[in-house]
């Protein structure tokens, strides 16, 4: 069957230019079935890599290709995981039945099973992006298919399913993606976690050990330091930026328009929520979401839909919102 044929040519690893046969297969058909001349064949042939039909048939094969491969990682995924499972079970088995728990072997495999089940819970959660995948990449490639059964969730799935893109130059993307899409969703909750858990308790221990951390902190992946500890620095002071509140020195990923990350946010609860609180801002009051403590040119790509009934993007993002909106 197709599947079998599918994951031959998977196996085999022939260097064969992606599409190729595809191409040959229309070309085939045209002369043999509409008759035409060696010539008009050409011709087309031609036109089908000008206008880019040829790339558009290579990347139908690899994603068949890739659909192949794809349907391995979950069972592969879920062996580990209760493989892994298997193994913590055993570990409480073992200190359950044994009182030398100070043991310096038994401590080394008390810390294996914590490292494991840090991972086992990162397992879980690639498992459940994968079948999620898995199910959307087969929604995909069954547009590809022209004969043999398709199923009643892949019918639903012929009209455009996703329209995504991006615009470097002005720092604006876009992302609309079908009913039923759930990766967005893992995304969404980590998201939650962030600003509800592990956002608030970050400034708790921030107020508690000062800003920026103390040497003694040993919380050396923040690269922030102040007047003191900038001496010690490994990353050279020209690749830092001073924040204009506490002085501090910070790289890129704490500081944006010379305010670093604590001093943004403590201006920004205090802002009185009618004008931007970067002082090099060009909008004032006209770019500013009061809703959301926002401006739509200092914090892009902010948008404000329901309230402000502004929205950020590039030309993609407008057709996509047209289509979903239906004005």
């Amino acid at each position: 069957n197709d599947d079998q044929k599918q994951n031959a040519s998977c196996v085999t690893g022939n260097v064969v230019p992606k599409g190729i046969a595809a191409l040959n297969r229309i070309l085939d058909r045209v002369c043999n079935e509409l008759g035409w001349s060696d010539e008009a064949v050409d011709f087309l042939e031609h036109s089908i890599l000008a206008r880019g039909g040829y790339k558009a048939l290579a990347m139908v094969e690899e994603l068949k290709n890739y659909l192949c491969f794809l349907k391995k990682n979950p069972e592969r995924l879920d062996d580990t995981v209760k493989r892994f499972k298997d193994a913590q079970e055993s570990v409480a088995d073992k200190f359950s039945t044994s009182d030398a728990t100070n043991d310096a072997a038994m401590q080394d495999v008390l810390s294996a099973a914590v490292s494991r089940h840090r991972e086992i819970h990162h397992l879980c959660g690639l498992l459940k992006a994968c079948r999620e995948n898995l199910k959307w990449i087969k929604a995909i490639e069954s547009l590809s298919r022209t004969t043999g059964k398709i199923t009643s969730e892949e019918i639903a799935c012929k009209s455009r399913m996703f329209v995504a893109g991006d615009d470097a130059s002005c720092n604006t993307s876009c992302a609309f993606v079908p009913v039923g899409f759930e990766l967005g969703s893992f995304v969404s909750s980590s998201r939650t976690l962030l600003d509800n858990v592990l956002i608030p308790t970050m400034k708790k221990i921030i107020l508690y050990e000062s800003w920026p951390p103390t040497i003694n902190s040993r919380r050396t992946r923040v690269l922030a330091f102040d007047k003191y500890t900038i001496k010690d620095a490994k990353i050279g002071k020209k690749k830092l930026q001073r924040c204009s509140v506490c002085t501090g020195f910070f790289d890129s990923m704490w500081i944006r328009h010379d305010l670093c990350t604590m001093c943004e946010s403590k201006k920004r609860n205090e802002s009185s929520n009618v004008v931007c609180l970067f002082k090099d801002c060009k909008g004032g009051t006209k770019s500013y979401c009061p809703h959301f403590h926002r401006c739509f040119i200092c914090d892009a790509p902010h948008s404000c839909e329901k309230l402000c009934r502004l929205s950020r993007g590039n030309g993609e993002h407008c057709t996509a919102l047209v289509d979903a909106i239906r004005p």
